[in-house]
Order: structure tokens, then C-alpha cells, then sequence
């Protein structure tokens, strides 16, 4: 908070928020005052972050957040559309960014419901939230199944040592998420990326 100061016969106080995901930039209190010098009104006034720059790519701050999920136990929120036509959800330590415009997951059984399920309708929704920081990223993208050896390789090789150590290396096989929109929050600013679908 800033010292109070004097502007006729109020008094503002201004106040800065340390960096958080969903947090304004700035507030602004000013007092009013009755004839008894008691305060009579109290305005407040909420400046909100800056509105982000929309991006076709994948910024800094999501990367981290996304890549770190697990390892600060707010591992993602997966959904899909299954075969009968309902959604499931579940959480997936194994999400990383994969490329500038691409997400990756481990799914730990090739012949799985989310396998088949995204071969019928490759849909899909992502979400990160972490209380602590007021950090929130929500996805939309298309999934693909990916068998190439080289493919699977690389998003094993990326996931974290917790996630290796169910030993489903033969058994799955990596998903590969197109990015179509993401928004949110961060400690470094807002998220808006927006790709045709």
C-alpha cells in the first residue's frame, strides 16, 4: 500500500498485488469524510491486468506451468468424449509441451478407452489450475493417437521418472494435442492463444 494522501477533503490510498494468475494490477481506495471527520464512503477501484496479446503459439509462462503440473501437484485435467457419447475426465501427470502449438501425453494403454474414443472424435479439453498461484489455463484442442516409434520415443523420453516407473513403455503410446485456443492466467501475465481448428 502507498501513504495516504490528501486530495481536497478525501484521502487515497493505492495498493500493487505482487504477481498471481487471476489477481488485478492495482487497487485504489478513496475515503470520504462527514462533518465529525468520520468516514462516511469508502470507493473502490480495481485496475485488472492488461489484456494479453493474442498469440498463435504457446507462450513461456504456460510451458513452464504445464511441463511443471505434476511436480507442483497440480498434475492436468483431461477431457474426452468416449465411444458412447460421454465426457470423461482424468488427470495426466504425463502432459507436456510438445511443440510450439502441440501438446503430449503418455496414455499408459494403447487399447484404452481414451484410444478409442479419440480416434471417433479427437475433441478435447485441458485444464490447469493451481490455488497457491491463482494460475488457471484452459484448453481446447484435437487429438491424435501417434505410433511412430520415433514420436513415441521422444514423448516418453520427456515425461517425469514418477510416470516411467509404471513401466508402460510397451504397452502405450503418446497422444498428440493440437492446440486450438488457450486462456487463462499466470504469475507472468495472461494466456490467449487462438489457432484455427
Amino acid at each position: 500500500f502507498s501513504e495516504a494522501k490528501e486530495d481536497g477533503d478525501k484521502v487515497k490510498v493505492s495498493a500493487t498485488f505482487p504477481a498471481m494468475g487471476a489477481a488485478p494490477a492495482a487497487l485504489n481506495l478513496t475515503f470520504s469524510f462527514n462533518d465529525q471527520d468520520e468516514i462516511k464512503q469508502i470507493d473502490q477501484e480495481i485496475i485488472p491486468q492488461a489484456r494479453p496479446e493474442p498469440s498463435d503459439t504457446i507462450p513461456e509462462a504456460a510451458r513452464g506451468l504445464i511441463n511443471a503440473a505434476l511436480a507442483n501437484n497440480t498434475p492436468m485435467t483431461v477431457s474426452y468424449v468416449d465411444e458412447s457419447g460421454m465426457p470423461n475426465m482424468s488427470l495426466r501427470g504425463s502432459t507436456q509441451v510438445y511443440s510450439p502449438t502441440q501438446l503430449s501425453i503418455w496414455v499408459r494403454n494403447k487399447e484404452g478407452g481414451m484410444v478409442k474414443a479419440i480416434q471417433n472424435n479427437p475433441n478435447m479439453g485441458l485444464l490447469y489450475r493451481d490455488s497457491n498461484s491463482r494460475s488457471t489455463l484452459v484448453i481446447k484442442g484435437k487429438g491424435h493417437i501417434e505410433m511412430d516409434k520415433e514420436i513415441c520415443d521422444r514423448v516418453w523420453d520427456m515425461i517425469q521418472d514418477v510416470e516411467q516407473k509404471h513401466e508402460t513403455r510397451e504397452t502405450g503410446c503418446a497422444l498428440i494435442i493440437d492446440v486450438v485456443s488457450m486462456q487463462g492466467g499466470t504469475p507472468k501475465g495472461g494466456v490467449r492463444v487462438q489457432r484455427e481448428a
